[in-house]
């Protein structure tokens, strides 16, 4: 058996020079992916494992072919795990085998240049996993201070002795003070096509201390956390983009996402900085899907069904605990969008499926004030709730102050409460006319009163209009009231009213 692995090896590796595996510093000659059939076949071997697992083994790992990623030529400088031992088909502990090849990356600085605030420039080198599957034990680190590098192509799982409150892939040190803008320690990091299973062990999948320009995505799948799934903590301009983040397996939904014991308390995203980015992003398990808690980031066609509310109490697509936020298109797939305190900030063309908008005061008793979210749509099939606008009802609530909510469509033909906005019309002859607004508009009276009138008066006949006149707001009710004496013409009066206010 040696021998056969011996002459695959050589084989397919028959222009590779003598010296160590990871010694090479020239590009290799074969592609990866037959690197690593020869390379799977060897550890299966010493696996020790029976004749009919590695038989499966050896039709499996016949079976792999070029990913897509060996049509564009490997960077100048390329990092192989399996080069320093570790096992690309995930029988062995790579731990070891990492941290070696991470050691490797990180000395690579060509040029010796540092980037402003003194992070070292790697030169674009990559970690380039090869379509492996690799069992880890500790996290992938890497320090402050390091810039312009890439981690890409394959997957991670944490082993059983994983540390249940570590991150598969740590970029920088939580709580550390960078001299460089903004206080960030690492600069122009890219992550893309990883699958990252915590194995239901570890905490998260990835976590961003601080850093600048990170890329995550496309294709970063994160599965199996126990608490969040992708960390932002501080930084700014981290992008995480056509990515999908779950607690749990989708499938079956009794034992992943409509089960509350296995969704705990995790969230799939959580930014807990300024001006990062959201882009195609799925969230398919977790208690909450996305939280915001700094200012200006923006999440666009996010997906959150992350749950059901209805199945799982506490649930939540996405949470806005801040200020200064945009979402543009969000879909809130049975789990609703949350304002918690949260102020100047816009959403629009959100789609709302059986789900809600919820304005809730935070825990210092701050008012939602200052949001405008326009061209929603809220569909429900016609069914479930009658409203799509859920408030807190807390002793503690302050209101809504400059809440504007317009231009919403929906199915539901129970739901005619669809506008901070309202306009009716009377006609007859009288000296008042009365218009009744409970219908129509969206907040409560206790939330947000009436706070503007704006009407009309015409006639089409050529009778001279009331010559003064004035408004009159009783809760919902608006009267307009005139001095005229003419009871034979039929005035029609125009009234619209808006429960926000410019603060």
């Amino acid at each position: 058996m040696k021998l056969l692995i011996v002459l695959v090896l050589a084989l397919l590796c028959n222009d590779v020079e003598s010296s160590p595996l990871y010694e090479r510093s020239q590009p290799r000659s074969v592609p990866h992916y037959q690197r690593n059939r020869a390379l799977a076949l060897a550890s299966s071997a010493a696996s020790g494992a029976h004749s009919s697992t590695r038989r499966r083994h050896r039709e499996m790992i016949s079976s792999w072919s070029p990913p897509r990623h060996t049509q564009a030529p490997a960077p100048p400088f390329t990092v192989y795990p399996v080069d320093f031992g570790a096992d690309p088909l995930g029988i062995l502990d790579s731990t070891d085998a990492f941290n070696k090849a991470m050691l490797s990356l990180l000395s690579h600085n060509t040029s010796g240049h540092q980037d402003e605030g003194g992070t070292f420039d790697l030169g674009g080198a990559m970690l380039d996993l090869e379509g492996g599957d690799y069992l880890i034990s500790a996290p992938i680190v890497v320090p402050s201070n390091y810039s312009n590098m890439a981690i890409a192509h394959g997957t991670l799982r944490a082993s059983n002795s994983f540390p249940t409150s570590r991150f598969l892939i740590q970029v920088g040190e939580a709580g550390s003070y960078c001299v460089n803008w903004g206080d960030s320690c690492n600069e122009n990091i890219d992550f893309e096509d990883l699958l990252l299973d915590g194995s239901q062990v570890a905490a998260g999948c990835m976590v961003f201390n601080a850093p600048i320009g990170v890329n995550a995505g496309p294709d970063i799948f994160c599965v199996n956390f126990t608490e969040t799934g992708i960390d932002m903590e501080g930084g700014h301009e981290v992008e995480l983009h056509e990515s999908w983040v779950g607690s749990c397996w989708y499938t079956p939904p009794s034992l992943c996402w409509l089960n509350s014991t296995a969704l705990g308390k995790t969230t799939g995203v959580l930014i807990n900085g300024n001006d990062h980015l959201l882009n195609q992003v799925v969230v398919f398990a977790g208690l909450t899907g996305v939280v915001v808690n700094g200012a200006a980031n923006i999440i666009t066609t996010t997906h959150t069904w992350n749950t059901q509310q209805g199945s799982v109490p506490d649930a939540v697509g996405i949470q806005c605990n801040s200020w200064q936020n945009r979402f543009v298109a969000p879909y809130l797939d049975y789990v609703p969008f949350v304002c918690r305190g949260c102020a100047v900030t816009t959403m629009t063309s959100a789609f709302f499926l059986c789900a809600q908008a919820q304005f809730v005061p935070d825990p210092n008793g701050y008012p939602v004030s200052s949001i405008y979210i326009s061209g929603s749509e809220f569909a429900c099939l016609g069914d479930g709730q009658a409203d799509f606008l859920a408030l807190s009802s807390s002793v503690n609530y302050t209101g809504v102050q400059d809440v504007t909510i317009v231009g919403s469509l929906t199915d539901n033909p129970k739901s005619l409460k669809k506008s901070t906005q309202s306009q009716l019309t009377v006609t007859g002859p009288s000296t008042s006319w009365t218009f009744d607004f409970s219908n129509g508009l969206l907040f409560p009276l206790y939330a947000a009163p009436i706070r503007s009138v704006q009407y009309s008066i015409s006639s089409f006949n050529g009778s001279a209009l009331p010559f003064s006149h004035f408004a009159l707001i009783d809760g919902f009710t608006v009267k307009i009231i005139s001095d005229t004496s003419d009871f034979t013409t039929n005035f029609t009066v125009t009234a619209s009213v808006d429960q926000s206010f410019r603060l």
